[in-house]
């Protein structure tokens, strides 16, 4: 990888960062605005990890965050739906189900968003270069089964994200020319 494309993955570390629980916003948002606010966090690093409308129905239907109340969405819904939008790009339903129910007989859902947010920032500087090493657990949150699934999760959407983005800049810069792809023909009525 060239210098400049190792500067440009950098930089894009650079311009993420995932709000502190206390940070997002609690007024109740609807639907629409819960995209594009979860979206706008996102976007910084991939936009392959943009969330829709339509997710956020699906995972309410699937019981992986409780319903809206009087459809606006809470802050604990949309730290739930943060995490989850990170989390499907390497998991399954089923396991971000089982994950997501885990989390409950360990911690608040306060704990377990700050818990998944500090795990990722470590495992991106991590992963990214800017650190050498990942740094060690909060004390609060020893190494248990769970803050260690959480842990080597982080490290997975990471190396994920990072991969992504160098893959996405050596397209950008023209290095390799990627094939065209085909159109589909339309069929011809008969």
């Amino acid at each position: 990888m060239t210098d400049t494309i190792h500067e440009q993955v950098k930089q894009a570390l650079h311009h993420f960062r995932l709000p502190r629980y206390d940070e997002i916003t609690d007024v109740g948002l609807y639907l629409d605005q819960t995209t594009r606010y979860i979206n706008e966090y996102m976007f910084p690093l991939s936009e392959d990890m943009a969330i829709t409308s339509s997710m956020i129905s699906n995972y309410v239907k699937l019981h992986l965050i409780p319903s809206p109340v009087h459809k606006h969405y809470s802050r604990n819904r949309i730290a739930a739906l943060i995490c989850i939008t990170m989390i499907k790009t390497i998991m399954s339903m089923d396991h971000i189900y089982i994950l997501m129910h885990m989390y409950k007989s360990n911690m608040s859902e306060e704990e377990a968003y700050e818990l998944f947010r500090t795990e990722l920032d470590h495992s991106l500087h991590y992963v990214f270069g800017v650190d050498e090493v990942i740094s060690a657990p909060a004390d609060d949150h020893q190494m248990t089964d769970f803050a260690l699934m959480i842990r080597n999760m982080t490290i997975a959407i990471a190396h994920k994200i990072y991969l992504d983005v160098c893959f996405t800049d050596i397209a950008k810069s023209g290095t390799v020319e990627l094939p065209q792809k085909k159109q589909k023909k339309k069929k011809e009525p008969q």
